[in-house]
């Protein structure tokens, strides 16, 4: 007599057809995840660079996930099996580089443009533009 696992969860899958399928998902034990330091996943155990993000993802099992993440500076992959609240973290860690990048993107096209428009009234002021310019 085989034992069932207790814990699954059920699908609902609509195949190209039309028709729809249930599946039943057994809960496994994770793989062994990887261990990362407190510091979290956005961390790379390799050269400690703050800037690792994921490349790939899949669900491994209830609130599992099983991650690839890449180091833009030392071109270090991992690959591991991550708890959902874990992933959540990076996550946020992600969402905080995003919004430091359009801030910094923002100050970036401001300070362009305030250089261009003064460039532009120095042209019109010294009347160097001519019909011709346009």
């Amino acid at each position: 007599m085989s034992h069932q696992p207790d814990h699954f969860s059920v699908r609902r899958v609509v195949l190209p057809s039309g028709k729809t399928i249930e599946v039943m998902l057994f809960e496994q034990a994770p793989a062994r995840p990887m261990s990362f330091s407190a510091t979290g996943l956005h961390v790379c155990p390799t050269c400690a660079s703050e800037l690792v993000h994921p490349i790939a993802w899949s669900e491994h099992g209830r609130e599992l996930w099983e991650v690839t993440l890449r180091c833009p500076e030392c071109h270090a992959f991992t690959t591991g099996v991550h708890h959902q609240t874990v992933v959540e973290a990076l996550d946020i860690e992600l969402d905080r580089g995003t919004d430091a990048l359009v801030a910094d993107l923002r100050r970036l096209v401001e300070a362009n443009t305030e250089d261009e428009i003064a460039r532009f009234a120095a042209v019109l002021q010294s009347d160097l533009l001519l019909p011709e310019d346009f």
